[in-house]
């Protein structure tokens, strides 16, 4: 199986449609791994200007984060036979 990297939103919903289920839950745990990063290296982070990257690196993991969280949400609602409207 290909590993998918995705390195915009704009990327990711392109490519969205073509991943597979197993796809989709590597690629969250991957993104939340990121943001686990980022966010012990902003911890660590004392530069301004460093701070500033990290937080312009982390915006896209976040809503990365939010729209495969979601999805994959909405699939596991599916299966227990709950219905959003």
């Amino acid at each position: 199986m290909k590993k998918q990297i995705v390195k915009s939103m704009d990327e990711l919903i392109t490519i969205f449609p073509t991943m597979t289920i197993r796809q989709i839950m590597e690629l969250y745990l991957d993104v939340l791994k990121n943001i686990n990063a980022i966010n012990a290296q902003l911890g660590a982070c004392s530069f301004s200007q460093n701070v500033a990257d990290l937080l312009d690196s982390l915006s896209p993991c976040l809503e990365a984060r939010d729209f495969l969280g979601n999805y994959l949400a909405q699939c596991l609602c599916d299966l227990s036979g709950y219905d959003i409207p």
